[in-house]
């Protein structure tokens, strides 16, 4: 049994208690996941069943989109509404304008520190256990990055307003809520998440956890998408024929035996797939796909990261 399961998980379950669930449908097969979600969040979950579990680095580094509300007011230990308050204030909420010009301010590259309340491990402690013990510890601010930002309702009664976002890996949406409040000069705290797309899947065609544990395994199985589809924002390179045989057995492809190729550049990961379209292996780039033909007669222009043994192992099942 291998690929990717997409799950929407609700409101109170740890992603590990999401994995562990479904460790109880599937029976003795590895299951992992590409990203987890805080327990008061909800939404799409990325979940690996058997060999997908071997592409989860891939899927961690992929761009996810968020919608959140940020409770204005009151700025909490764990930065959202699960820890304790630990500063207020009595300001009006901002008017429409200045939330939108606020979060527009967060749109690109910025450094952004760690929160205590997050599974990030410094000297092999996570920082929650630490954060749970009272223990504050240093954290270096890292560079993250906000792709877009959208405004969405905003209540000023409610002092609450929504917000969209597409964030790249690393960036702690928690982290930019309360960031966001003290910006438009006051405290607040994220109270609700939803994740609504990870790389290529969103969470329109992911199924709801309660209705996954009332199926038998066979029909788990049955959902389970090809590794290849986890895999399509990234660039291809398609191999001939007698290329594709010898990918099977770990042998890199000349620039020859290239029949088509988009998408990646020098040093960017890449799929190389069979003549078929299936996918064969990940590679890094050692050019651009432009710039093929000028390996011509020099080795090949890919260094191997994981090849597949099989298509079962991709997760794509024989025709019946």
């Amino acid at each position: 049994m291998n690929g990717v399961l997409l799950v929407d998980k609700p409101a109170g379950p740890t992603s590990h208690d999401v994995v562990a669930a479904l460790r109880r449908i599937v029976g003795p097969v590895k299951v992992g996941h590409a990203g987890a979600l805080d327990p008061f969040a909800t939404g799409l979950l990325v979940t690996l069943v058997g060999g997908a579990t071997k592409i989860s680095d891939y899927l961690l580094g992929q761009d996810k989109i968020y919608v959140a509300t940020l409770q204005w007011g009151a700025a909490t230990d764990t930065l959202d509404c699960d820890g304790k308050v630990v500063e207020t204030c009595d300001a009006p909420l901002p008017g429409r304008d200045a939330s939108a010009a606020a979060l527009a301010g967060f749109v690109g590259q910025f450094q952004q520190e760690t929160p205590m309340y997050s599974a990030k491990k410094i000297a092999g402690q996570p920082l929650h256990r630490l954060a749970r013990q009272g223990k504050v510890v240093e954290r270096e601010a890292t560079a993250v990055a906000i792709r877009t930002a959208e405004l969405l309702a905003h209540e000023p009664d409610a002092k609450t307003f929504g917000f969209r976002v597409c964030v790249e890996r690393g960036t702690y949406v928690r982290a930019l809520a309360e960031a966001l409040a003290r910006r438009l000069g006051g405290v607040g705290h994220l109270c609700a998440l939803r994740r609504v797309a990870s790389g290529a899947f969103a969470v329109e065609n992911a199924a709801p956890l309660a209705q996954l544990e009332e199926l038998g395994a066979g029909e788990v199985e049955r959902r389970l998408l090809p590794i290849g589809d986890a895999l399509a924002n990234f660039g291809a390179a398609t191999l001939t024929a007698g290329a594709s045989l010898l990918m099977r057995h770990g042998t890199r492809p000349a620039a020859a035996e290239i029949v088509a190729a988009a998408g990646f550049s020098d040093g960017g990961v890449v799929r190389l797939l069979g003549a078929d379209g299936q996918l064969l292996a990940m590679a890094r780039a050692l050019t651009d796909a432009a710039r093929l033909p000028e390996w011509a007669g020099a080795g090949s222009p890919f260094e191997l990261l994981r090849v597949f043994a099989s298509n079962a192992e991709c997760g794509v099942r024989n025709a019946e």
